[in-house]
């Protein structure tokens, strides 16, 4: 089963907003990843907040997220998209 490790940095202490997300980069392996914080914690933007990276693994050709669906939260309600 071969595996991706997707590297993230968020810029605000709540996740529900995708414009505060960067993905950095894909890896191989996991230590690859962290490599990558290791290398770019110290840098502008990434140091002020040290403490929001997050590694995501995904199985490739393996459905691994959304597969029950999603719903759509707008003005503070949720619709759902079935």
């Amino acid at each position: 089963m071969k595996a991706l490790y997707i590297l993230h940095h968020y810029d605000q202490e709540t996740y529900d907003n995708n414009d505060h997300e960067k993905i950095i980069g894909v890896y191989s392996t996991e230590e690859h990843a962290e490599q990558a914080i290791e290398r770019l914690r110290d840098k502008p933007g990434f140091r002020e907040f040290p403490e929001r990276w997050f590694i995501s693994r995904m199985v490739l050709d393996k459905d691994s997220a959304w597969t029950d669906g999603f719903v759509t939260m707008r003005s503070g309600f949720f619709e759902d998209t079935q």
